[in-house]
Formats: structure tokens, sequence, C-alpha cells
């Protein structure tokens, strides 16, 4: 939290002790919350983590009784003074003694107006951007009741598809810390990792392409991100998985159609709130000497899976914004996604020294406007499975 005067509007409450005034002003018997310090906990109290722990019976010792639990203040006061002695009603107000009257009554609070929305947390890609409103109309005093509710509200923005080839937000992130975070005393090439445990999601946490490891960034992933790869629609914002825009309950989806509480869902070919009606699935079979299958993003150029130098192994990976499954067993490679790809790939099946023949079975499922550009004999009728792929490109490369 800010200090009280340092960074925030909050000096004027410095003189009554407040918890966060700075040191030497402080008075810790007190107690106080600034009004800055109450609204900063309201906006961050759902991403400490601290506070989530289960609660537990503490084994203290009982405190002693006090006499106000016996005998109320005015009898106190007559114990000690006599007949006709009572409870002083001056109270304390920012450290003087005071008389109460009519204008020190309670006062609740009221909200003021809303600001106007700030910038957009992306350019492109879906972003969030924010509004604010104060609890100063009126401010509560004496004692009044804070406003109820939350003093921030949040919108999608930006919500159109950035230009050029596809960029996984999430993986952007990571690979910003490959300069200057070290884990384990040493720097690693950072790669996107979506925790299994979905209450963590929206935390940054990056696998290392050197050792698989698993660190945690000390930080949550910036505004807009998408909580998991299984869900292309729903994004955090400061800490939570985006599934209501004010708070509402039940909680409200984000759609397809990239507005709050839509329940519209992409089909297997992509079209958003289709029936599946327009998709087609391609399938084919190639066979040549063996093997070993790799992958490439035509866009960039970039290896997603076994370029030069890299160990051949099975693995579950994130790459081109998806979850890739890749499994050798008895000789036999099999990758899967369920997509969607957002870029080409093209598939290359590299030699190997030996005169045994392969065969490469594809699969993946394309919108009925795609299909003349594919050979029509692969084009088939069928039940649709659970495949939702991007056009494929097959070469065939020696090394």
């Amino acid at each position: 939290m800010e200090h009280d005067g340092q960074g925030n509007r909050c000096g004027d409450e410095t003189a009554m002790g407040s918890v966060m005034a700075p040191l030497v002003q402080a008075a810790f018997h007190r107690y106080h919350w600034s009004r800055c310090s109450g609204q900063e906990l309201k906006r961050y109290i759902h991403s400490y983590d601290c506070l989530l722990d289960d609660p537990f019976e503490h084994d203290w010792p009982k405190l002693p009784e006090l006499p106000g639990i016996n005998y109320s203040m005015d009898e106190q006061c007559r114990f000690d003074f006599g007949v006709g002695y009572k409870m002083c009603t001056a109270w304390c107000y920012k450290g003087h003694c005071m008389w109460k009257n009519a204008n020190q009554q309670k006062q609740d609070g009221n909200w003021g107006s809303w600001t106007k929305f700030g910038s957009c947390s992306r350019t492109c890609g879906t972003g969030v951007r924010f509004r604010t409103r104060q609890c100063n109309n009126p401010m509560p005093i004496n004692g009044g009741q804070d406003c109820p509710g939350v003093n921030f509200e949040y919108q999608l923005c930006n919500t159109e598809e950035c230009q050029k080839h596809f960029e996984d937000f999430r993986a952007q992130q990571c690979q910003q810390r490959n300069s200057h975070f070290e884990y384990q005393n040493t720097k690693h090439h950072w790669l996107p990792y979506e925790h299994p445990d979905s209450k963590k999601r929206c935390h940054l946490y990056c696998q290392s392409k050197e050792t698989g490891d698993v660190a945690y960034m000390k930080q949550l992933v910036h505004d807009g991100t998408r909580c998991s790869y299984k869900d292309p629609y729903s994004i955090c914002v400061r800490g939570e998985c985006v599934l209501a825009a004010f708070k509402t309950f039940p909680p409200q989806k984000v759609g397809c159609d990239k507005e709050i509480g839509s329940n519209k869902v992409e089909d297997k070919c992509g079209v958003c709130g289709g029936d599946n009606s327009h998709c087609r699935t391609v399938k084919g079979t190639f066979t040549r000497t063996p093997r070993k299958l790799a992958i490439k993003n035509q866009a960039t150029g970039h290896y997603i899976l076994n370029g030069k130098g890299e160990e051949v192994r099975s693995k579950t990976f994130i790459d081109l914004g998806v979850e890739w499954d890749y499994n050798i067993e008895d000789d036999i490679e099999t990758l899967h996604t369920d997509g969607p790809l957002h870029d080409p790939v093209i598939v290359l099946i590299i030699p190997q020294e030996n005169e045994t023949r392969s065969s490469l079975t594809y699969k993946y499922i394309i919108h009925e406007d795609s299909a003349p550009t594919i050979n029509s004999n692969n084009v088939i009728q069928e039940e649709l499975d659970t495949f939702e792929w991007a056009i494929v490109f097959l070469k065939w490369m020696d090394e």
C-alpha cells in the first residue's frame, strides 16, 4: 500500500496516526485506516493469496475479565465519585477532546460520479480499460459507513485480432524475462506455462526451454491475457479470470463474439455461434522413408517441434497460442492439438538412415470455403470428431 501523503492524497489523515502514515507519524495504538488505504484494500484484496488459507482454532490463553463486562461506564463513575456522576460525553476527534453536538453526527458515505474510462491495456487482441469513482459524495465521517460495492468497473476494448502473424500474449510476457529473471542462479529461455490450478492461471508462470522447470515470475499476468489455452475468450483482469463484467453472480461468461455475458461459442471450424454445418474434414496419408516428425511455423520459420539440435521426446507444450501433445510410443509418433491454429504450419518428415518406409496420416477440420484449395479426394463428409485444425502445408525436406 502507498503511504498516506506519499503517492496519494491522504496526507491530511497522517495526523490521526493512520496505519499507512509515514513511520514517524504513525500511532500504532489507534489502527486508523485512511480512506486511500480502504479503497486500495477493496481494490486488491481479492488478489492477496495469503488471506486464502483455511482458518484454524488457535490455542490462545483466555483474556482476564475486564470491568466493563459486568459494569457500565456510568456505574463505574458512581463507584468512584458517588451518586449523580456519569460518563463524560466528550469524545476524542483528530487528537482533540470535543463535546458532541449536531454537527458531529455520524454521516454515511455516498459514491461520487464515475470517471471516464481510461486507456486500454492492449492495442489489439482484447484488452481491458477501467473507470473509477470516489466515496466522497459525501465522505463518511464520525464513524459513518463506507460506500458499499466496488470503486472500479472495467470493459473489454481493442478486441480485434492483432495484425501480422499471431503472437501469444502470455508467451510474450515470459519471453521478456529471458534477459533478467534468474532461476537457480541461471538465466533461461522462458516459455508460456498454464498452471494446473485454475486459481493461479492469472499469475505469470513460465517454463524453462532448457530444463523444463516451472518458475513463478512473482507477478500477475497483464490485463487481457487469456486465462487458459482451453478457453480463448475468458481473460485475466487484476489477477482474476474475468467471467463477469461487474462482479455479478452467478458469473457471466465472455462469448466468442467477445461480449461479456454472451454464451456463443465457436463450432469446430471457427464459426462463432455456428452449428458445424459448414465444416469439412480433411484427411490423407503419405508413405515415405522415416522419420522424424517436425513442425514449423510458416509465417516466422520458427520450429514448433523437433528443431535442429532439439531432443526428440514425448511432451506437452504450448506454441502458437495452443496446447500440443506429442507422443512417441513403439516407434509411432503422434501430434495432436485442439487448435485453432492462427498461422499455417509446415509438417516435415526428415529422413533417417535406414530403408524402412513409414506412413504419415493427417486429419484436420476446415471451413467449407477453404475446401476448394484442398485436393477434393481428401475432403470427406463424416461425423465430426474433436479435432479443430487449420490448414496444414505439407513439405518433404532432406537434411
